[in-house]
């Protein structure tokens, strides 16, 4: 587990709602934010994307801040298999891969905001 929330703000579902463990309805309001490597495309690394995700790694406390008052209260993050499996263009391998992953929801979530994780090339 790479959080643990308080009850108060931990999620769950109940027939078609998500809602706050504590009772109240959750409606999610919130963006994608590409922060790790995700930017091989058609067989060629997507240096526009690959910039984009290097800064906001860099930034990212600035960023999840200015998400959280924007009236955001969710990020989804999407992961990459085969870029955790194969590391074709991120260095330090999985281990690195997984700690930039950590940094990234334990800086969301001090914000307090919630994590969606998308393994966004799953159906691949």
């Amino acid at each position: 587990m790479l959080h643990s929330a308080s009850s108060a703000r931990r999620l769950e579902v109940r027939g078609n709602l998500i809602r706050l463990v504590s009772g109240p309805r959750f409606v999610m309001k919130g963006v994608v934010v590409y922060a790790l490597p995700f930017y091989y495309v058609d067989h060629r690394v997507d240096r526009n994307l690959e910039t984009v995700t290097n800064q906001a790694w860099r930034e990212r406390a600035r960023l999840f801040a200015a998400i959280r008052a924007s009236g955001a209260n969710t990020v989804r993050i999407p992961l990459s298999a085969s870029v955790y499996d194969d590391n074709r263009y991120f260095p330090g391998g999985s281990a690195a891969y997984l700690s930039r992953l950590r940094g990234l929801v334990q800086t969301a979530t001090a914000d307090r905001l919630y994590v969606v994780l998308c393994w966004w090339d799953s159906l691949s």
